[in-house]
């Protein structure tokens, strides 16, 4: 967009130069042409109305293009802000319930109904974060495929998926009353709930990603 914003605006001013030759000296311009008035006419109202007319409001329509871009990407900034901040909060309430902030004791049980509540939650987070991967590596739409932004997005929305899979996949295998399951049969959600000191692939492919496509978004919103 920056660059044929360029052009257009040389194209304003390489007519203006023209028409204002026509203004200053218009006996030597229509000698030029031939002393034809009707061709001085035309080509005056041309690059007048035509060129610098339709170039000027070329330029305003890019910039209400450009507003709306960055009105878009606000938006995207916040719902992806309200996402991360809705998977951490699942991650909090979890770590609260089954204390699993210092340390996992693998045989700590973990009940279906808290299990199924906060993954629900954790699950509506990553149809977020899969959206807007889509749509940043998409070419045809508006981010223009930016790896900086859809690269770290897809990591978030697998490292989420995966913990999502694991509670479709054992989910089944809870059992006694109330249904319950040691947490250590659920290596996903315990890393996702452990001591950060131990959170490798939190960090890797959820906290750091994160910083990384929030920067992107920031910096496009700022161009």
């Amino acid at each position: 967009m920056y660059k044929v914003s360029v052009l257009i605006w040389m194209l304003i001013l390489f007519a203006a130069g023209f028409v204002a030759v026509f203004m200053a000296w218009p006996e030597a311009t229509k000698e030029f042409l031939g002393n034809d008035e009707d061709l001085f006419k035309l080509t005056y109202q041309f690059l007048l109305i035509t060129v610098i007319g339709g170039g000027v409001a070329l330029v305003f329509k890019q910039l209400d293009r450009l507003r709306e871009m960055r009105q878009s990407l606000r938006e995207m900034h916040a719902e992806l802000l309200q996402a991360f901040n809705q998977a951490k909060t699942v991650r909090r309430q979890l770590r609260a319930q089954l204390g699993t902030v210092v340390a996992i004791d693998p045989s700590a049980q973990v009940s279906a109904e808290l299990y199924d509540d906060q993954l629900n939650s954790l699950s509506d987070a990553q149809l977020i974060f899969e959206i807007y991967a889509k749509r940043a590596s998409d070419r045809a739409l508006w981010f223009w495929g930016n790896p900086r932004l859809s690269d770290p997005l897809r990591k978030v929305e697998t490292y989420l998926n995966d913990i999502i899979k694991e509670h479709q996949k054992e989910r089944t295998g809870f059992s006694g009353t109330p249904p319950r399951r040691p947490i250590g049969e659920l290596s996903k959600l315990a890393e996702f709930i452990g001591p950060y000191d131990q959170a490798d692939d939190f960090k890797k492919n959820f906290k750091y990603p994160m910083r990384d496509a929030l920067g992107a978004l920031g910096k496009a919103v700022l161009r």
